[in-house]
């Protein structure tokens, strides 16, 4: 192509400007506008300039339904620097246990954030109640938009109950409790109660405020912080790493995460059983390895009878004792790991004196499958708990139809 063919940026039609320039970052538009007269024109801070349009519906055009936020009624720009802050909330979360949690008698062990048609909300995630089965109950419990005049609400729905985002009347019926949420960094928030001024008691909101106070001699929500769990999905130079599903010995269905560290030391906590974590103040370590090293085939006589003598634990239509099936994947042993599970439950590096003390630690090996799960158990049982991934795309039953 002839180079004086070229037709100048500038000279484009503004809607495919503004296309354009939607793929770069709002620092990236800045130094654009600083190169020209025309080029700061187009990028103009105002508020109302299509610009912030452009840049809202290339991130959340087909997540949102970004022109009905705050009734339609505020800013792209401040829909944009809102929503750049609030996208961080999208996927897993853990709450981070408390020596105390009785406001939290509610709340999942793992919560949930997603999209909604004009607002975030997040959702307990907790195991099904119905015995041998792999159904993950999903139930609203912090919703989050943006007002008319722009401003953040945030509501806490400890019911389950809601369906859409509520107006203050609504919430007020529905017994939702305004609440505040802060930031510490991206993998890091703060949910706690939103306590009015007390000047405000004699205004119009007078019945609401009234009505809270006597919720709250009911029930209280302490502050709460929940971390984001930032590898929730096996790689291939960690194949455990994730969030697991899992039938347990009292044929009850538990979540799990596994996470590596530094030196390639495996841990698995168990994330969704919350009555855990009010009665121990802690998500429950259900096992961890010193290191990543596994044995690999063939495996010795003495490894495989402490296999092939197990019973495994999986949903009751595929339960199976006799493991030995050479043509499922699901239970042809790729490799073998050592585990170890402290007396008190804890990870390694919590108590140094109990993890010197080895015949405190029940030993007990990881067995990966061939089809990329895996199974644990422990050398005193005659059991395997097989694990099969979870991820935010699996099916959710209903809080009303387990």
């Amino acid at each position: 192509m002839d180079p004086r063919s070229h037709i100048p940026f500038m000279e484009f039609p503004e809607d495919v400007q503004f296309c354009t320039l939607s793929f770069l970052s709002p620092s990236t538009i800045a130094a654009f506008a600083r190169t020209s007269k025309r080029s700061l024109s187009l990028c103009s801070g105002d508020s109302g300039n299509p610009l912030w349009h452009a840049l809202c519906d290339r991130r959340w055009g087909s997540k949102t339904l970004i022109s009905q936020w705050g009734q339609g009624k505020i800013s792209f720009k401040l829909l944009y620097r809102t929503l750049s802050v609030w996208d961080s909330l999208i996927g897993f979360w853990r709450i981070i246990p408390r020596s105390s949690l009785s406001s939290v008698a509610f709340m999942a062990a793992l919560v949930l954030f997603e999209w909604g048609p004009t607002f975030l909300v997040g959702s307990r995630v907790s195991p099904s109640s119905r015995n041998g089965e792999y159904g993950v109950v999903k139930s609203p419990f912090l919703l989050m938009s943006l007002s008319p005049t722009g401003e953040a609400v945030y509501f806490l729905d400890k019911d389950g109950k809601s369906t859409r985002f509520p107006s203050v009347e609504e919430a007020r019926d529905w017994g939702l409790t305004p609440v505040n949420v802060s930031f510490m960094g991206a993998s890091h928030f703060l949910v706690e109660e939103k306590f009015l001024a007390s000047g405000h008691e004699e205004d119009d909101s007078g019945d609401f405020i009234r009505q809270r106070k006597r919720r709250m001699l009911r029930w209280t929500w302490d502050p709460q912080h929940f971390l984001k769990i930032l590898n929730c999905s096996p790689t291939s130079s960690r194949p455990l790493q994730g969030l697991w599903k899992g039938i347990g010995a009292d044929a009850k269905l538990d979540i799990y995460l596994v996470t590596y560290n530094e030196s390639g030391g495996i841990s698995c906590r168990r994330v969704g059983d919350s009555s855990v974590v009010r009665a121990l103040g802690r998500s429950l370590i259900v096992f961890y390895t010193l290191e990543s090293s596994c044995i690999a085939p063939p495996f010795s006589p003495e490894e495989l009878f402490r296999y092939e003598s197990r019973i495994h634990h999986r949903v009751l239509a595929d339960y199976s004792s006799c493991p030995s099936a050479a043509n499922d994947n699901s239970l042809v042993v790729s490799s073998i790991l050592f585990c170890y599970s402290s007396f008190n439950q804890l990870a390694p590096d919590v108590d140094e004196g109990a993890r010197e003390n080895s015949h405190l630690r029940k030993k007990g090996r990881i067995w990966r499958y061939r089809d990329g799960t895996f199974g644990f158990g422990f050398l005193k049982d005659n059991l395997i708990i097989d694990l099969k991934p979870f991820t935010g795309k699996d099916q959710f039953l209903e809080p009303d139809k387990h």
